[in-house]
């Protein structure tokens, strides 16, 4: 899909920023997935399995625990979810969930379809159930234009009855 601004430089920028974020959330949610799996995770290591800086590790796991994620770190070993604690579902408000939905119709303006973008509408579509009914169907219609850049592919969501 082809967005005409008038402006290469706007363009760039969009596609970049979108990129960007998309790049984010989907680190956090990787860090998470990984600390959560039942042993502790050395900086090092997530580092690698991440493709990141150690410099980037720290700082996601601080806005995770910023977020309040309860994450723990033993020196020697690395960082955990606390033990016996499962991150509950994201729980957003109108404005965050409106936010998000925005991201995604961005970042798919992009030539760029990463697979990361069909995992954001996934869970987006995953966290949107929490909302008021009236909202929910919003935000699942929208979901719905956005393009992964799959020929014939349809983002129409699978999530059971509405």
């Amino acid at each position: 899909m082809t967005v005409t601004t008038g402006s290469k430089a706007y363009e760039d920028e969009a596609a970049n920023s979108g990129a960007a974020i998309r790049g984010r959330v989907t680190r956090a949610i990787r860090i998470v997935g990984l600390i959560q799996s039942g042993q502790a995770r050395s900086v090092g290591s997530l580092a690698d399995q991440l493709g990141v800086s150690r410099r980037t590790v720290f700082r996601d796991i601080r806005t995770l625990r910023d977020a309040g994620v309860p994450i723990e770190s033993e020196l020697g070993k690395g960082y955990a979810v606390t033990d016996g604690t499962q991150v509950p579902g994201l729980h957003l408000s109108k404005d965050e969930a409106s936010a998000l939905v925005s991201l995604v119709e961005l970042a798919s303006q992009t030539n760029d379809h990463a697979p990361e973008l069909k995992a954001a509408i996934t869970a987006l579509r995953r966290a949107i159930t929490q909302l008021p009914a009236d909202e929910r169907e919003e935000y699942r219609r929208r979901l719905r234009c956005v393009h992964t850049g799959d020929v014939g592919h349809s983002t129409a969501p699978q999530d059971g009855p509405r």
